[in-house]
Parts: C-alpha cells; sequence; structure tokens
C-alpha cells in the first residue's frame, strides 16, 4: 500500500525567503493516548474513533496519518449514485429531463473514482528511519517527498476565520499542503519524533517500542540529539537516564526560551551551512566560551545566536562577511 520513501529523490523546498520554522521542540507534545473507555460521550468517542481511523501506522520507525475519510466519501458517492437511480425509476424519467436527473449519479461516480486516484496520494508519512517525510502535493501530482531537514513548513492559516495551522510548501511554490489537525503544536511532535536520537515523544501509543528504541540508540553509542529542544527530553526509566547522562545531557542541547530580537535567529546547520567550524576557547575571549552562547550582527542587521558546546567547539561566519560577535548569558 505505501511506498517505500527511501527509494524516491527527496526535494529541497527550503530555498525560499520565506520564513520558516526552525527545527527545534518548543512546546511538550499531546499526548498520543488512543484509550478511549474514559470517554463517556458517545458523540465524543465516535469523533474520536473517526480520528484514530486516520492513523495507519505509528511505531518507533515510522508515522502514518490518511488525512482524508476515504470511507466516508465513498458512502457518499454510493449514496449519489443510489439516488440518482431511485429518482429516474420512481419517477419514470424519460427524454431531456433524463440528463438533469443523471447529474447526481455521474457526480456519485466522479467522487469514487477520485477517491480511488487519491488513496495512497493523502497519506502524511514521517520516516524516523531514515529522516525522511511525504505528504499530499497539489491535485493528482505525485505525493511530495523531502528530507525532514529540507521541508519548507510554516505557520499559515486556513478557512474564512484565519485558523492558524500547519502548512508545507508545494514544489509549484504556489500552494501548500495543511493539516487537517489545526494544531501548530504538533510541530514540536514531529521534531521530536523525527529526532531519533532522543527517546520517542510522549505518548502511550509508543510505550511497547520504548525500550527496543532504547537499546538501538544505546548500541549505537547514544548519539548526539540532531536537534535542540526547550525542555528535557527524558528516558523511560531512570536508570535508562543515568546511562545516557554518561553521553549527553539535556542541558547541553537546549535551545533559548528567550524572545529574541525580530531579525534574529537560531544558529541552523541547514541554513547556516557555509559557517565553518571553530573552537571559540582557542580565541582571546574574556568570557568563557564553553557552552556559551554567541551573538553575531550583521551589517544588514541580522542577527544570529550560536551557542558552543561543552569543549567550546561552534561555527562561525565565512571570512568575506564582516559581522560583530559578543559573548552573551541567555537565562
Amino acid at each position: 500500500m505505501i511506498s517505500n520513501l527511501n527509494n524516491k529523490k527527496p526535494l529541497n523546498l527550503r530555498g525560499s525567503k520565506r520564513k520558516f520554522l526552525d527545527f527545534q521542540i518548543i512546546k511538550k507534545p499531546e499526548n498520543l493516548d488512543f484509550n478511549i473507555d474514559t470517554t463517556k460521550s458517545k458523540k465524543l468517542k465516535y469523533i474520536y474513533n473517526k480520528e484514530i481511523k486516520k492513523y495507519k501506522k505509528i511505531d518507533d520507525t515510522i508515522f502514518i496519518y490518511s488525512d482524508i475519510d476515504f470511507k466516508g466519501f465513498l458512502r457518499i458517492g454510493i449514496g449519489l449514485i443510489l439516488i440518482g437511480f431511485f429518482l429516474i425509476i420512481v419517477l419514470n424519467i424519460k427524454g431531456n429531463s433524463l440528463f438533469f436527473y443523471s447529474i447526481p449519479i455521474l457526480v456519485g461516480f466522479f467522487q469514487i473514482i477520485y477517491i480511488y486516484l487519491k488513496k495512497n496520494k493523502k497519506l502524511f508519512i514521517l520516516d524516523r528511519e531514515n529522516g525522511l517525510m511525504s505528504y499530499p502535493n497539489f491535485l493528482f501530482f505525485k505525493p511530495v517527498v523531502t528530507k525532514f531537514t529540507h521541508a519548507a513548513i510554516f505557520i499559515g492559516s486556513v478557512g474564512r476565520y484565519g485558523i492558524p495551522a500547519l502548512k508545507l510548501k508545494h514544489p509549484n511554490k504556489l500552494t501548500s499542503y495543511s493539516f487537517s489537525m489545526l494544531n501548530v503544536h504538533f510541530w514540536s511532535f514531529m521534531v521530536w519524533y523525527m529526532d531519533k536520537n532522543r527517546p520517542l515523544p510522549p505518548g502511550d501509543v509508543f510505550n511497547a517500542y520504548r525500550n527496543k528504541d532504547f537499546e538501538r540508540r544505546k548500541l549505537e553509542g547514544f548519539l548526539k540529539p540532531l536537534y535542540r529542544s526547550a525542555l528535557p527530553t527524558p528516558e523511560a526509566t531512570p536508570e535508562q537516564q543515568l546511562e545516557r547522562d554518561q553521553y549527553w545531557k539535556d542541558e547541553d542541547y537546549m535551545c533559548p526560551s528567550f524572545k529574541t530580537e525580530e531579525n534574529s535567529v537560531l544558529f541552523d546547520s541547514i541554513r547556516h551551512s557555509d559557517w565553518v567550524s571553530f573552537k571559540y576557547s582557542d580565541k582571546p575571549l574574556k568570557e568563557n566560551s564553553c557552552n556559551a552562547w554567541h551573538r553575531y550582527e550583521f551589517k544588514d542587521g541580522n542577527i544570529v545566536y550560536m551557542r558552543t558546546n561543552k569543549q567550546g567547539k561552534g561555527y562561525q561566519p565565512p571570512l568575506n562577511i564582516e559581522y560583530e560577535v559578543s559573548v552573551v548569558s541567555i537565562k
């Protein structure tokens, strides 16, 4: 049903002046708890069950969400066909009026054909193992496949009331895909889930896979996180936490929770790919350069914040760019 994303050529869609979301865990993701026994309302149970069925597969390697209710659309299509035939037979429609009463039948067939063609093209997929993601493209075009770090994701609005929602840019650069789950906090879940060097995000659905995921990361030597976080990402047990802390701790890879200037951004290895590695503790700076925030201000007014690691290693702009740098205290 679902093709291997690793066999497709990923696209890089972040080449734009638009302000895209940074790859950071900012808010604690909502618990993906699929146990509805505690829900007393029959109406809420119906809605909850309907939403749960959209999650096709969730484990420690892949997350698949169907953004369309195929069965619902199929029922509508069949219903329109039956209504059309019923009216034609009961009213004994003939002659010129036959075309008018055949419209529900034609619409119903079109609905079924549309659903059939779009069935596997309306899937949102996060491939945690390979760092890839896929989401529906415009109309009948093939789904977009991109590296997660190359995804052009931003916060936009949908509907007449301008409800905020996550949007992913299409390759045509004119349209975008919006999540039907209008929840901007889902971005933190995506970043946390796709950081395969961190534990799985909160959610009872992941509990069965936590130990397996821990053993994989342990075998790999507990590699450092791929993305920074504004909150701790703890292990499932205190024993596992102590074991991982021997390799890296949450505070070493935290992103600031402070409010920076409007024209400032945090250092991003993708966005600032031309920056060069440098050991700041070797520079004659009076301030302590280990685990320190450096503020780079450029002539065009743009500002970049970059934090060194505990060895004093970090990144600096190319030598042909003029800037001023200072070590700042951020709490």
